[in-house]
C-alpha cells in the first residue's frame, strides 16, 4: 500500500527532470534552458552556441567585425614606432629584392641594443654614479644596471666588487625608439659631425658607435650636467656579415659616411688590409 502511495506522489507532482531533459522545440527554448541552467555566467558561451548551430552567416560576419574593431583600438592605444615602421614598409622589400632572400624570416633585423657607459671616479665619488643612472634612465627610459669590477687591480687603486660603470640593455619599442632618436636627434648634434664611421662592425653585422658626452640627447639639461661623460652602443642584428648589416642601418637611417668607390665600408677595409701587409714590394 505503501509502494502505491509514493508511486501516485510521484505521477502527480511536477516532473523537474522532464524540464532538463526534454528536448526543446526551437533555438529560443534551447537557448532558455541553458540560459537557466547554466546561469548568466555562461550567457556568452550559449548564445555561441545558438549561432553556431543556426549556421548564420550574418552573427559570423557580425563577431569578425567586432574583433577587428577590438583589435583596431588596440593598436590605436599601442602605436607601432615611427622607425619599426619605416622597417616593416620599405627596409623589409627592399632587402628582400637586393640580396635575393627566399624567406621572409631571412631578411636581418635589429636584435637588441646594449648601452654602456664607465665610471671610473665611482669608487671614490658615490654621487657621480647616481647621477650616471639618473642620465641614462632619462636617455634611455629605462633604468640601467651597476657593472662591478670583477677583481682587484692594484695599479688602478681598484678592489673588487667596486663599482665601475652603468650598461642597459634595450629590445622591443624602446629598443627602436631609442635608435631613432640617436639617428636623428643625437648625431646631428654632435660637434663638427659629418657621418659615423662605416668600419666598426665586427665581422658579424654588429655595429659599435661612441659618443663623446651625454649632453647631445635633447632629454638633458645642460643645468644638470655635472661632468661630460661619454658612452658606447653597440647595435647587435641578425645579419650574416657586415655588408647585410651596414645595409640594414643604412635604409633605416644611419648616418654613414660616403663609401669609397662604391664599395662597401667592409671591402674596403679587407683591401686596405692586404696593401698594409706590403711595403716597397716585398711582404713585412
Amino acid at each position: 500500500m505503501a509502494v502505491v502511495t509514493a508511486s501516485l506522489a510521484l505521477v502527480s507532482a511536477p516532473s523537474t527532470i522532464g524540464l532538463v531533459t526534454a528536448k526543446p522545440t526551437s533555438r529560443g527554448e534551447n537557448f532558455a534552458c541553458e540560459k537557466s541552467y547554466f546561469g548568466t555566467k555562461f550567457e556568452a558561451l550559449s548564445i555561441k552556441c545558438c549561432e553556431r548551430r543556426s549556421n548564420g552567416a550574418p552573427q559570423v560576419l557580425a563577431q569578425a567585425a567586432a574583433a577587428a574593431a577590438e583589435a583596431a583600438s588596440e593598436n590605436a592605444a599601442n602605436p607601432v614606432s615611427r622607425l619599426k615602421g619605416i622597417y616593416l614598409e620599405k627596409v623589409v622589400p627592399a632587402l628582400k629584392e637586393e640580396f635575393k632572400y627566399k624567406n621572409a624570416m631571412e631578411v636581418p633585423y635589429l636584435k637588441k641594443i646594449v648601452v654602456n657607459c664607465g665610471v671610473g671616479e665611482a669608487a671614490q665619488n658615490a654621487k657621480s654614479l647616481e647621477s650616471t643612472i639618473r642620465d641614462l634612465g632619462l636617455i634611455t627610459a629605462q633604468r640601467p644596471v651597476t657593472t662591478r669590477a670583477k677583481k682587484a687591480i692594484a695599479g688602478f687603486k681598484l678592489r673588487e666588487g667596486v663599482p665601475v660603470g652603468v650598461c642597459l640593455t634595450l629590445r622591443g619599442e624602446i629598443m627602436y625608439s631609442f635608435l631613432d632618436r640617436l639617428m636623428n636627434l643625437a648625431l646631428p648634434r654632435t660637434r663638427d659631425f659629418q657621418g659615423v664611421n662605416a668600419y666598426s662592425f665586427d665581422g658579424k653585422g654588429n655595429y659599435t658607435l661612441g659618443l663623446p658626452e651625454q649632453s647631445v640627447f635633447p632629454e638633458i639639461r645642460f643645468e644638470n650636467i655635472d661632468k661630460e661623460r661619454g658612452m658606447d652602443v653597440c647595435i647587435m642584428t641578425t645579419a650574416k656579415n657586415d655588408t647585410e648589416g651596414q645595409k640594414l642601418l643604412a635604409l633605416l637611417g644611419m648616418p654613414f659616411k660616403d663609401s669609397v668607390g662604391g664599395k662597401s665600408a667592409s671591402a674596403v677595409k679587407k683591401s686596405s688590409k692586404s696593401r698594409s701587409q706590403f711595403k716597397g714590394g716585398k711582404r713585412r
